[in-house]
């Protein structure tokens, strides 16, 4: 088992495993689908409007310029608890493979947004939790194809309670940034639904500090069976 004081230029698959306390239930991997990010309704924040689009684009927008769009989908049920948790470890480990164990004292790390979604249209993972993450990272020396390499490895490292793998390398998906603008329209489209109008499905990634809270409420996996 390599050392978590290693560099991000020695990383490799065979590095150790990353374990979330959790307590879950087998479902069938899914893939990742957001092309509804080129509906323009949802892009310009026009479908069923909210008041609070433009401000949280433009909170968004002010994390860039962005590099990298990461999506994590899980294989197994989750509560919201764990599901949070696993991000949160997964931004900690790419900070730590990239920056070293001191990284919090350091005051380094990746500069993004997470923004959580429920699953609304698969039955069996319908009020699920996945995640959309947009990433700054042009004050790392390293290039876009190492760094997505080393996101979807940190991602694949993730095991939950009973050893296993808590996502799958179809459900996690890596893409460049090519027009910011379009994305935070597509991040801020929940807006529009009844769960987190003020946007609490938003939080922001700090270099020093990782992921911060989410501010909704959690959901256990008894409250998720009932989601409609």
């Amino acid at each position: 088992m390599k050392s978590q004081n290693e560099r991000v230029i020695n990383y490799s698959r065979n590095r150790s495993i990353i374990h979330v306390q959790s307590e879950s239930q087998a479902l069938t991997p899914i893939g990742i689908d957001f092309e509804t990010a080129d509906n323009d309704q949802v892009i310009n924040g026009t479908q069923n409007g909210s008041y609070l689009h433009g401000p949280w684009r433009e909170a968004i927008l002010s994390r860039g310029p962005f590099t990298h769009f990461l999506t994590v989908t899980y294989s197994h049920e989750y509560s919201d608890h764990i599901a949070i948790e696993s991000v949160r470890k997964l931004i900690e480990h790419i900070n730590r493979d990239i920056f070293g164990s001191r990284w919090k004292k350091k005051k380094s790390g990746i500069i993004g947004v997470a923004v959580a979604e429920r699953h609304k249209v698969s039955m069996d993972f319908r009020g699920q939790l996945h995640f959309h993450i947009l990433l700054r990272t042009s004050h790392i020396r390293l290039s876009h194809k190492e760094l997505s390499t080393l996101f979807i490895d940190t991602a694949l490292r993730l095991t939950d309670a009973k050893g296993r793998l808590m996502t799958h390398s179809k459900n996690v998906d890596v893409r460049s940034v090519d027009n910011e603008y379009n994305l935070s329209g597509y991040l801020v489209k929940d807006l529009n639904c009844e769960h987190w109008q003020s946007g609490d499905n938003i939080t922001f990634i700090s270099e020093g500090i990782g992921m911060d809270h989410f501010q909704f409420t959690n959901k256990n996996k008894k409250q998720l069976a009932n989601f409609r």
